[in-house]
């Protein structure tokens, strides 16, 4: 439900007195005239100023990026979901071209290493995930809060204010509706050790917080070191099956019955691949992991003030909505979720947020259990 209209300096549009014309009621008396047409004027304006966006950007700002006419993004977002709509959207507001350059995040950091080596960026906003930034040297990155991060908790950005996200993913269980049902989908991570799911689960072997090490760190950190290990070990005895490709690949694989369940899918996948008729679920296996995309404005950007109004176009109102309309979980607290429940506080479970700061310090040791236990 939205809320009612505001009323304003004691002018309620509902009760407000009329002219009589059309509408019929009552005529303002001549003595009122005057505080109505006060009245009515401030009320005008005050729609006029709740109309306008939560932040405007500067006309400078604005004119130095129009004069550069280009940016480049280096993302891992899938293309047709939303970096193509996202750059369509910047581009029609401010007609400023936007191109991209999408690879999975540890090419990103790859070829961001080779550009910053070769002293030749073509990169101006940077793309990123937790367990890639601090791949990427922080001396490359430029720190820049953006005008539209201002209604954002201190949780969506790093403190060198280098990275700011732009969406939430979720990673959780996913099942094959057809193959698993009713008592049989597990509820717990305890379930999972159940014998009948004995190489029957799957993941992606991709090395990234969506892969294992994301899952095992979320163990670790959860359940303490002594009884997170104890936990992956007896995990590591269901022969969980390592797939080469995206989390979302997996997905594909058991929708197509070659797995009855997986780990560390995206919630928000399943959520799409359900609404177009597809056997899909997410499962709700607290402590799911709350994972963030960012962006980041590269230090050199060929770009830089184009690349700064992207920034702040892309954690915008109106750019967050271009994340929600996409199936995305907009992370400005504003905007609610394409699929509400995929959303922690709309969908009623808990997180595990897995920062950047606690798998730059952490993920050595993960990637070490994996190449133990579940290689």
């Amino acid at each position: 439900m939205y809320p009612p209209p505001p009323v304003i300096l004691g002018l309620d549009p509902r009760t407000a007195p009329r002219t009589e014309g059309a509408g019929g009621g009552p005529r303002v008396k001549p003595e009122d005239d005057g505080v109505g047409k006060v009245r009515a004027a401030v009320f005008v304006l005050v729609l006029l100023l709740l109309a306008l966006p939560a932040h405007a950007q500067s006309p400078e700002l604005i004119a130095a990026a129009k004069k550069e006419g280009k940016v480049v993004w280096y993302t891992g977002l899938i293309v047709n979901q939303i970096v193509r709509p996202l750059c369509e959207a910047f581009q029609a507001k401010y007609g400023i071209e936007a191109a991209y350059n999408r690879h999975d995040e540890n090419e990103l950091a790859m070829l961001f290493a080779a550009e910053s080596r070769a002293g030749r960026m073509q990169v101006d906003v940077m793309g990123s995930v937790a367990g890639v930034t601090d791949t990427i040297a922080v001396s490359q990155m430029e720190p820049y809060t953006p005008a539209s991060a201002t209604d954002y908790t201190p949780d969506f950005s790093t403190p060198d204010n280098i990275w700011h996200s732009t969406n939430v993913i979720i990673h959780t269980a996913g099942i094959n509706t057809n193959l698993v049902k009713g008592d049989d989908v597990p509820r717990t991570l305890q379930d999972l050790l159940n014998p009948k799911w004995k190489g029957r689960i799957a993941w992606s072997s991709s090395l990234g917080m969506a892969g294992p090490p994301g899952f095992i760190g979320m163990v670790l950190t959860t359940m303490g070191q002594d009884a997170g290990m104890a936990y992956l070990k007896q995990l590591s005895e269901q022969k969980i099956v390592n797939i080469r490709g995206t989390p979302r690949a997996v997905l594909d694989q058991v929708i197509a019955g070659e797995y009855p369940l997986a780990l560390q899918i995206v919630s928000y996948h399943a959520s799409i691949s359900a609404k177009e008729g597809a056997p899909a679920a997410w499962l709700k296996m607290e402590p799911v992991i709350a994972n963030h995309n960012y962006v980041g404005l590269v230090k050199h950007a060929p770009h830089p003030n184009a690349a700064r109004l992207f920034i702040d176009y892309a954690l915008s109102e109106e750019g967050q909505t271009v994340f929600q309309k996409a199936g995305y979980i907009p992370a400005n607290p504003k905007i609610r979720a394409g699929y509400p429940d995929t959303k922690p506080q709309d969908g009623g479970y808990k997180s595990f947020l897995l920062t950047p700061e606690l798998a730059s310090a952490h993920y050595q040791d993960w990637l070490r259990v994996y190449g133990e236990l579940f290689k």
